[in-house]
């Protein structure tokens, strides 16, 4: 049997220390560092597996929750765009009135720029407050009209027929 020394010089003044190590010895421990060198290999290999999938996990976690954010987001823009639409259909049917009384009672129509003007921010950005500004235009215009209809006919009955929100039924 073969024996192996291993001898520590130290740097300062202390003697030398040796060990004598068998080959037998020495095979078991180039077993034992081969064996811990295995065994840490594959302990980081399943640190590193499971940190990958609960990295994994997250991600799919946040991929879900933003497309449930991005769902109610497109359900909000489409109930917004219904709401703008039906602005716009009412406002097209007020404009409409507008336009009969206006010739009704004498009142100038509004220049062709102002109809332009509108027709081009319909769908903009800026179609929200342009809404809002052209229903308070078209109100101030139907009070002008009532006010000169009003002037007009002093003597009769100032008072205007309601429109009927039911549709009219005819004789069959």
């Amino acid at each position: 049997m073969r024996r192996w020394t291993i001898l520590f010089i130290p740097h300062d003044t202390e003697e030398p220390r040796s060990f004598a190590v068998s080959d037998r010895a020495l095979r078991w421990m180039a077993g034992g560092a081969a064996a811990l060198i295995l065994t840490g290999a594959v302990g980081l290999g399943a640190i590193a597996w499971w940190a990958s999938s609960q990295r994994l996990q997250r991600a799919e976690a946040r991929l879900a929750a933003e497309s449930d954010v991005l769902g109610r987001t497109a359900a909000e823009m489409d109930s917004l765009r219904a709401t703008v639409s039906a602005l716009n259909g009412a406002l097209d049917t007020i404009r409409h009135a507008d336009a009969r009384l206006s010739a009704a009672a004498g009142v100038a129509v509004p220049d062709s720029a102002t109809l332009q003007t509108q027709a081009e921010l319909r769908g903009s950005r800026a179609a929200a407050d342009s809404l809002l500004r052209r229903a308070a235009f078209v109100a101030q215009r139907i009070g002008a009209m009532a006010d000169s209809a009003s002037a007009r006919r002093p003597n009769e009955d100032r008072r205007l027929p309601l429109p009927s929100s039911s549709p009219r039924s005819s004789p069959q």
